[in-house]
């Protein structure tokens, strides 16, 4: 006999299967930008593949300057060489390989949530509702060839030991899972490293003892070798291309697009911020005081954090994951602590407004004549790398508004740069304005090449917003030649 918990089981089961199955099917999309500039990194294994160090001197050509940790881009061109690909024309298995690898390791955290939830609370339906929530608040960035999957399942794994270690079994274990977590999360993508000190100092102010002083002093000698490591592993650019060439800088905030995402933020993680307020009045009640002040004084922080971070030009909502975690987290440890019935039904019209919104944000739906239409674009790629041939022979020297088509050409002249000017990739491929500038780096050489006419050739496709990028910032290049929806421009002296 059916009961409304199997019947809501069921549902919750559902929705979930739904969600990973055409996240999975997305995996073979021919798309090469499913989610946040994931050309970009695709470019970074090209790089690799054909030879070059991953961090290349950042102020010399071809200007290309790698801002991440290197450990999930590693993986993937690991992968790629075990099967040999090759760089130019195995560009689609690329894309599927960090897919495979980004969707995998979502998947383990959705289970390690779920897993963690039914140990915590005991009930099913519920360890099932906490995982749909946290799959919901994921974004497409998620998935795509990037190293956030990566990087959100270490910090997910730091969490759940170092809580484990501080506030409640004390395994031993469970410190040194936490702290080489750590240590491999910052190796994936090292803005991570601002929530795990967070969650260390916190913990530091709450207990004040000789344990956690030790445990941050090991964190920070470990991160001190794992950067001097990188410096002698990947070169001498390494650690400025992580540090100087990712500081960027919005001269104009009202004009900028940041602002809209941290109101839609806001708005999106408000019942979490009120949880966040809640636990720190009242954990108190709890037989768990120590971690409710945890999870309470360090959600309110990271929500304060993230909101500043969504300001740095080219953000996203992946730049809550750290919260988030916290956040699903905050709620678990509130279910059983707090096992309102009224909770529940809250819980379920907060997943109506999960699915409402990410059905504005397509992070999980599929298209299928928009896929058939990504097909198109991907093969036509191939034919403009044909007709342009004749142009870059010679060895002149190009550059793609929008990284993008770069790919195809990889092995010819490319100019890179897009992280000088970042604001005008932005604007080129969602018309979005930024009005963002490096803080320290100097680019004077770079736009020098477009200057003198050291790049001869630019190239952009019909949209008006690539083509405005063209007219404004480098008036010197006219239209040379239409290839299908491309335009060549080249450089004509002043």
């Amino acid at each position: 006999m059916l009961t409304k918990y199997n019947v809501a089981t069921s549902i919750l089961l559902l929705l979930i299967a739904y969600f990973v199955a055409v996240r999975f099917l997305l995996i073979f999309s021919y798309a090469i930008d499913l989610d946040g500039a994931e050309f970009t990194f695709i470019h970074y294994i090209q790089q690799t593949l054909k030879g070059e160090r991953l961090y290349l001197n950042p102020e010399t050509f071809p200007f290309s300057i790698t801002i991440y940790t290197p450990l999930y881009l590693k993986i993937v061109e690991y992968t790629a060489r075990i099967f040999s690909f090759d760089y130019i024309t195995d560009i689609r298995q690329l894309f599927i390989v960090g897919r495979c690898y980004s969707f995998a390791f979502t998947l383990f955290g959705v289970l390690l949530i779920y897993k963690h939830s039914l140990k915590i609370i005991g009930t099913k339906a519920i360890a099932l509702l906490v995982s749909l929530i946290y799959l919901l608040l994921l974004t497409g960035h998620a998935y795509a060839t990037r190293p956030d999957s990566l990087k959100v399942l270490l910090f997910l794994i730091f969490l759940i030991h170092f809580i484990d270690y501080f506030y409640e079994n004390g395994s031993v274990k469970s410190k040194y899972v936490s702290l080489l977590a750590a240590l491999f999360a910052v190796a994936t993508k090292q803005d991570v490293i601002i929530y795990i000190a967070l969650i260390i100092g916190v913990t530091f102010l709450i207990q004040r003892n000789k344990s956690i002083i030790l445990y941050g002093i090991s964190f920070v000698i470990l991160a001190v070798i794992l950067f001097i490591s990188f410096h002698i592993f990947f070169g001498n650019y390494c650690i400025e291309s992580l540090f100087l060439y990712n500081l960027q800088k919005i001269k104009n905030y009202r004009e900028s697009y940041n602002f809209m995402i941290v109101l839609f933020n806001t708005v999106r993680l408000s019942p979490f911020y009120m949880l966040f307020i809640f636990l720190l009045f009242n954990s108190h009640k709890t037989t768990q005081k120590k971690l409710g002040l945890l999870l309470g004084i360090s959600g309110i922080f990271a929500a304060v954090l993230s909101s500043i971070f969504l300001f740095r030009p080219g953000s996203y909502l992946n730049y809550t994951y750290e919260l988030i975690l916290i956040s699903i987290l905050a709620l678990i440890y509130f279910l059983k602590n707090y096992p309102l019935k009224k909770t529940i039904i809250a819980a379920g019209f907060y997943i109506l407004f999960l699915l409402a919104s990410n059905a504005v944000l397509n992070n999980y739906s599929i298209n299928i004549k928009k896929e058939k239409k990504e097909k198109q674009k991907f093969q036509s790629n191939y034919q403009l790398r044909d007709a342009l041939q004749t142009y870059l022979k010679t060895n002149s020297t190009i550059y793609d508004v929008t990284l993008q088509h770069s790919l195809f050409i990889a092995d010819k002249r490319v100019i890179y740069g897009h992280e000088i000017h970042l604001d005008r990739l932005i604007y080129a491929l969602l018309k979005l304005k930024s009005n963002s500038e490096l803080y320290n780096a100097p680019t004077q050489k770079y736009d020098t090449y477009f200057a003198d006419g050291s790049v001869q050739y630019i190239l952009t496709t019909n949209k008006v917003s690539e083509q405005q990028i063209v007219s404004s910032f480098y008036p010197n290049y006219k239209e040379e030649k239409k290839i299908n929806n491309f335009i060549l421009y080249k450089f004509e002296k002043p």
